[in-house]
């Protein structure tokens, strides 16, 4: 099998980092997921110039979507096996939600325990749900609380959530406070319900060598980082179980500092998933990872550096890529580190420093071409053709959609099943809807659906 190395690229804006990455993904051997935070840079570029297998979803978009299913719970027949996926996945999302401070778990503790209690209070239920109700498992005076509640399968949490309608206002706001504003933010956004729905099989359209893109759009920091997180650890569960590495498979992660979709996660599997046939390519502009970059610069085989007008990173860049460049007149590592920072400082777009396992070089990038010919706007109406195409595509029909978890609660009778919803008025009412053929209308049939 080919070897392909993890990524790190850092390089300023306009410094060429979208068009060297856009490349790679075409050229990709295997299939790519397209991450990019942003509207019309990387995503617009793979669109415009990839060709065959590809779907598009921009997260914004509420009529077109794929079905991720980000919160499935684990269906393994073994139980320990289940509760350690069920878990695993829990672990993974709280890592990705306490991401929108920017901090470290351990600097929150009691907001880490809530929610990875509320998350794993979801999975284990034992009549399946939706997941736009997993916000009331913090609002006790309700009835969807209770049936979060009655419906866990695991003692602990029953009992730990059940001591939450004890507690006064002042008292549920000081426990699960801070933890519940982090949940409404996210598990209350339409575009993240949506992906929570089935319909899209996404190991499949890996092990068919399909690249998929995923663009931002207009959808806030929280939803965006949330979903492109829980579709790198869908990647990543499906490339550690599949039987064999094959095809290669590359996660691109567009500005993943500023961004916040690289963290703890997935510095840790860019160390681990390449015996998986999954590699990692990283783009910053500066590499503030939320634990330092070395554990970065480790995983990564391969770096590119483009343009950065900051001196003081251009040194630290260049001395890290200084001893594997060649030098004919003998120059000291101190006059390799000045060479490279002053090299690194003035390169034009497309110029970057590359180190990787064969040494240190600088390279051209080459540019894209227009695929099309260059009139006024043909090249947009191209995009929105080869868009509508892949809206066509059966990945987004099979879109499962589920009445929601919170529309009408267990509790809450449904109209029309007793006696005692069938008043006098009521009967006229629903009389009056009747047609003149005898079938009834389509309010008359939502109310007994």
């Amino acid at each position: 099998m080919s070897w392909h190395p993890n990524v790190l690229v850092i390089g300023e804006p306009g410094s060429g980092k979208s068009v060297a990455a856009a490349r790679d993904a075409i050229e990709f051997p295997g299939a790519a997921v397209i991450l990019d935070p942003h509207k019309d840079s990387l995503a617009h570029l793979v669109l415009t110039h990839a060709e065959g297998n590809l779907l598009f979803d921009r997260i914004s978009d509420l009529d077109h979507f794929l079905g991720f299913d980000l919160l499935k719970p684990s269906v393994h027949p073994d139980p320990l096996r289940r509760m350690q996926e069920a878990q695993r996945r829990a672990q993974v999302f709280v890592e990705i939600l306490m991401r929108r401070r920017g901090g470290e778990l351990a600097a929150a503790p009691l907001m880490e325990e809530w929610i990875m209690g509320l998350l794993l209070l979801y999975l284990y239920q034992s009549t399946a749900k939706q997941p736009d109700i997993i916000p009331y498992g913090f609002m006790p005076d309700t009835s969807e609380f209770r049936t979060l509640v009655r419906d866990c399968s695991l003692v602990e949490f029953k009992t730990k959530f059940a001591a939450l309608e004890k507690l006064n206002p002042r008292a549920l706001r000081a426990e699960v406070g801070s933890a519940s504003r982090l949940i409404n933010a996210v598990f209350r956004s339409p575009a993240f319900l949506k992906r929570c729905r089935t319909g899209f099989d996404l190991g499949k359209f890996l092990q068919s060598g399909g690249k998929l893109i995923v663009e931002r759009g207009d959808e806030n920091e929280d939803v965006n980082r949330t979903i492109m997180g829980g579709i790198s650890m869908l990647v990543t569960e499906h490339c550690e179980s599949r039987p064999q590495p094959w095809p290669p498979v590359r996660i691109y992660l567009d500005e993943c500092t500023n961004a916040r979709t690289a963290g703890n996660f997935e510095e840790r599997k860019a160390g681990e998933t390449r015996k998986y046939g999954l590699s990692w390519y990283f783009m910053c502009q500066w590499p503030n990872f939320p634990n330092g970059p070395e554990g970065f610069y480790q995983n990564c085989n391969r770096k590119e550096i483009f343009r950065t007008g900051h001196y003081e990173l251009a040194r630290k860049l260049a001395a890290m890529a200084a001893a594997g460049f060649p030098s004919s007149d003998e120059k000291s590592h101190a006059d390799k580190v000045k060479e490279l920072a002053n090299a690194i400082v003035k390169f034009q777009p497309g110029q970057r420093l590359v180190t990787d396992r064969t040494g240190t070089r600088i390279e051209q990038v080459k540019m894209l071409t227009n695929p099309w010919i260059d009139w006024p706007g043909l090249g947009e109406a191209k995009v929105k053709e080869k868009l509508s195409w892949i809206q066509s595509r059966i990945e987004f029909q099979k879109i499962d959609e589920p009445k929601s978890a919170t529309s009408l609660p267990p509790e809450t009778p449904r109209l029309g099943k007793s006696r005692g919803d069938s008043s006098p008025a009521r009967r006229l009412s629903r009389r009056a809807k009747k047609p003149v053929d005898g079938y009834a209308s389509s309010d008359d049939a939502n109310e007994f659906t």
